[in-house]
């Protein structure tokens, strides 16, 4: 039984770093991986032999402590559900909001190192270029197989394959974050120059696999986290060359994707589509831009309806098609609020939506006025990211969010090591 513990307490750090490495790849893996690191730390008596307060599990500064509740408040939903089965399905799509933070809140202290962190996130990185990498072969073999090159084939949701494009956007902007802070050099005991040749070839890759997704979302997310980044250069870093350059790249790209028009007739006639989709006269509305306006500024209405405790975990679907059948408007197939705060107010009213806001409110208090602040960035891409669509509804979204909120927390304190700068 002790060499069984041994040998499972050797493998957490392995099972975290595949873990990691698994987050954007497909759903097999990432139960896999789920799975293992439960079983390693409940083999490892690791989950035994750390004792933890009840006040520091119940810690409303905490995120995870939100995150946890959230899930708890989606189970109580179920008690004013008809739909169990969708109910089900659903807190079983969101269990890792629930197993992810408590496998976190048993792990030593030396598996949240910050050196450990960053080898974390660069497992995630190589798992997301295999994913990328895989997209851009299969997109370009589609392309080449007919007489001439179709480019439509590395562009938008056929780029993507069986990836949904906005998580897939999440996953390269969150990528982008960690690049740009992880310490390579110190990492892996690389010089600076080879450190900044890497960094700026994965930069190059997820920028151009981004604007290719050309996923709204994506695009704003990426110049405004470069912005970002230029801001930390020249106003924190004092390197003014570097933050210059960056913003005269942002303004060549945006210049570009604006007037080449495979790219910029994604962004084109924005107003007029708004225009239609507020009339709420069309019986079919097939435009995912006019699909969003008419459901943000309809979507109130319903919640106010059933405002605290929301319609049920199991029966948000139910409302929300029979609101659109109450509006006289289909879409065609189920769409849900495309904004994760929305559809949580929606299933479980203002006490979920508490939660979700909370999480992100405790970040904010945890970073901020630390030199860590610039974690904001990232956590705002994950919120701006939520604005848009329903992130928590499949398990591709639920999976990353609750390993990246569990990554974000251990950089909210001081630490007594000494610092790894970046490089």
């Amino acid at each position: 039984m002790n060499g069984l513990r041994l040998f499972s307490r050797k493998l957490i750090f392995p099972i975290l770093i595949l873990s990691a490495f698994c987050i954007a790849l497909p759903p097999f893996f990432k139960s896999m991986s789920l799975v293992l690191f439960a079983l390693v730390l409940l083999l490892s008596g690791e989950m035994f032999r750390i004792k933890y307060s009840f006040k520091k599990i119940v810690n409303a500064k905490n995120p995870l402590f939100w995150l946890i509740a959230l899930f708890v408040v989606y189970t109580f939903g179920m008690l004013w559900s008809k739909d169990l089965d969708y109910g089900l399905r659903d807190l079983t799509i969101k269990l890792p909001l629930l197993i992810v933070p408590v496998l976190c809140f048993f792990l030593p202290k030396r598996f949240v190192t910050r050196k450990r962190l960053w080898i974390y996130s660069s497992a995630f990185i190589a798992g997301l270029l295999i994913v990328l990498f895989e997209c851009l072969i299969k997109g370009l073999a589609n392309a080449f197989s007919g007489e001439e090159f179709a480019i439509e084939y590395i562009f938008y949701t056929r780029l993507s394959g069986g990836y949904h494009v906005t998580y897939l956007s999440l996953f390269c902007l969150v990528a982008l974050f960690v690049l740009y802070k992880i310490p390579l050099s110190k990492l892996f005991s690389i010089d600076s120059k080879t450190s900044f040749a890497i960094k700026g070839i994965l930069f190059v890759v997820l920028d151009v696999f981004l604007i290719l997704l050309s996923a709204r979302i994506a695009f704003i997310g990426m110049i405004l986290l470069h912005v970002g980044i230029a801001f930390d250069l020249f106003v924190f870093r004092k390197q003014y060359l570097k933050s210059l350059s960056l913003l005269l790249l942002i303004a060549i790209v945006v210049f570009g994707a604006s007037n080449i028009k495979t790219f910029n007739q994604r962004y084109q006639n924005i107003d007029k589509r708004t225009t239609i989709a507020q009339q709420g006269n069309q019986k079919k509305v097939s435009d995912s831009l006019s699909q969003r306006s008419f459901i943000y500024s309809n979507i109130f209405e319903l919640i106010k309806r059933n405002l605290v405790i929301g319609y049920g975990t199991g029966d948000s679907r139910m409302a929300l098609e029979d609101f659109y059948k109450e509006k006289n408007v289909s879409f065609g197939r189920y769409l849900n609020a495309h904004n994760q705060f929305l559809q949580t107010a929606v299933a479980v009213g203002a006490l979920g939506l508490l939660c979700l806001m909370m999480c992100f409110v405790s970040y904010i208090f945890g970073f901020w006025g630390r030199n860590t602040y610039v974690f904001l960035f990232a956590i705002a891409l994950i919120g701006l990211s939520m604005m848009t669509e329903a992130i928590l509804e499949r398990q591709a979204g639920v999976h990353f969010c609750a390993f990246a909120f569990c990554w974000f927390v251990p950089f909210m304190k001081r630490s007594k090591t000494k610092t790894i700068r970046t490089a």
